[in-house]
């Protein structure tokens, strides 16, 4: 009686993109971390900044300057790098 109808391949595979963006957007709705998760918690500890004096040393190196370069392909990075020596007085911790 009635002839069954033939979904031709390309709504087949538009129904199929459909389901599987579906899935997609309820998979991440359901296991993204929600940011009340992210919030820091009044049980953590907050962090105390330790009191540290630091001046700058009078010996310092001789060649305070280091660069390193590296190439790939057709990009050139040089890294360029100024030391510095500093006398801290504070916690022991620090040292």
């Amino acid at each position: 009686m009635f002839a069954p109808k033939h979904k031709s391949v390309l709504e087949q595979r538009r129904i199929l993109a459909i389901l599987v963006t579906v899935e997609l957007m309820t998979a991440f709705i359901l296991f993204h971390p929600f940011q009340i998760f992210a919030q820091t918690l009044p049980s953590q500890k907050k962090f105390i900044p330790i009191p540290v004096r630091c001046s700058l040393n009078s010996l310092q190196p001789t060649n305070p300057i280091d660069m390193n370069t590296v190439i790939v392909g057709a990009m050139v990075k040089t890294i360029h790098v100024e030391k510095e020596v500093y006398a801290c007085t504070g916690p022991a911790a620090i040292s």
